[in-house]
């Protein structure tokens, strides 16, 4: 795992994708920025390096106009296509391992088992970033970890729902 994160993309099939969820340190930076609000609860007994939780959709769209400055290059979220293909590596079983996942493999509710996987003790915390290894993209967390807005197309009738994708934790 690399000493700070950062938001550097990854090409995957023609558009670009983080290979780590935000962190606390990078909401942060963006918090002193005076572009992100304050968040309340920042799991402050976690690392610097753990994603960072309790976001809303709003917030995404205002961390990425913040990036999107700072950086001078263009974010957005992925479409729900993209994430997908993103996190599975462009396979098409339900995860990037295949068709089952491992608490060795992700950071989710090891008490329950999805289609026979091994169970273990629930660890109750997302993982700092990059604890597990990644995908064949060099994606990290893709699965598990921390829930993500991780879509720029909603669902909906009116469309006003956002997608969330990903993880375990909020």
């Amino acid at each position: 795992m690399r000493d700070e994160p950062t938001p550097i993309d990854v090409s995957v099939d023609g558009f670009g994708v983080g290979i780590y969820e935000v962190t606390r340190a990078e909401w942060l930076a963006c918090e002193r920025a005076g572009a992100c609000r304050t968040l309340t609860n920042k799991n402050k007994w976690q690392s610097m390096k753990a994603p960072i939780g309790g976001v809303t959709f709003q917030d995404t769209q205002d961390y990425i106009a913040w990036l999107n400055t700072e950086s001078g290059q263009i974010y957005r979220l992925p479409t729900e296509v993209e994430w997908e293909f993103a996190a599975r590596s462009g396979k098409a079983t339900p995860f990037m391992t295949g068709d089952m996942i491992e608490p060795s493999q992700a950071s989710y509710d090891y008490s329950a088992s999805y289609k026979g996987s091994r169970r273990a003790e629930y660890r109750g915390a997302a993982e700092s970033v990059g604890s597990f290894e990644p995908n064949r993209f060099g994606l990290f967390d893709m699965h598990g970890n921390m829930w993500e807005w991780a879509c720029s197309d909603f669902t909906g009738d009116a469309c006003e729902t956002p997608i969330l994708r990903g993880g375990s934790y909020k």
